[in-house]
């Protein structure tokens, strides 16, 4: 059975349809559940358009921020969900059994994350990231995997993580993905990385509006 694929998005409607096609491509039988925070009030038929179909889009506060549409998506799923940004696209790499074959593994892991080439697994120490010591190990169907505490923001999570009370913070609209693993730190669960499982980056050709809003200090909202 297949996790929610849970998705937000923040006025990049272009790469937001390029990531739904590529898992209709490899996932058909996906949930595919999107929460969006970049249509402005009053909302256009145009804007609701502009959500691909046959998912279920939630129009959420504008620029409520990554940590609240998140929430959201853990708040009205009922299975593990993926994690995924609008700017992702799925390959013939991105092989999600191999992430729910880490988490049957072992149940003390609450999280695997895949690879979206942004950085190298890490753990924190006194509140700073230092690169995972190698730790390589396998599952009995041989998936290879590492555990760290910091990882890339594709992830799947354990559903239980969830009912455990843990949440991104409401406060943090941007950079919340450092917060948020520093939250799992202190509690009972594991994060690994699935290092196989990897998944494309879409980077640049964002809006001038987009940039205004996901690049600024946390201090200035």
């Amino acid at each position: 059975m297949l996790p929610t694929f849970g998705i937000v998005t923040f006025r990049r409607p272009d790469k937001l349809q390029r990531l739904y096609d590529s898992i209709q491509r490899f996932y058909p039988s996906a949930n595919v559940v999107i929460a969006d925070n970049g249509c402005r009030p009053p909302i256009t038929t145009t804007e609701l358009l502009k959500s691909p179909l046959h998912s279920v889009s939630h129009i959420l506060q504008f620029d409520c921020g990554l940590s609240a549409s998140r929430n959201f998506l853990a708040d009205h799923t009922n299975s593990d969900l993926l994690i995924l940004d609008d700017d992702f696209e799925f390959t013939q790499k991105t092989d999600i059994s191999q992430l729910q074959d880490v988490l049957a593994h072992d149940e003390r892991i609450g999280i695997v994350c895949g690879d979206a080439g942004v950085t190298v697994p890490q753990d924190l120490h006194d509140g700073k990231l230092v690169p995972s010591k190698p730790n390589f190990r396998k599952t009995e169907n041989g998936t290879t995997y590492q555990l760290c505490q910091f990882s890339d923001n594709f992830m799947l999570i354990r559903r239980a993580v969830f009912q455990d009370g843990i949440r991104w913070n409401p406060a943090l609209k941007v950079n919340e993905h450092l917060d948020f693993f520093q939250r799992v730190a202190t509690t009972k669960w594991l994060v690994a990385k699935a290092v196989s499982c990897r998944i494309k980056h879409n980077t640049g050709s964002n809006s001038p509006e987009y940039q205004e809003y996901r690049q600024r200090r946390i201090d200035r909202i």
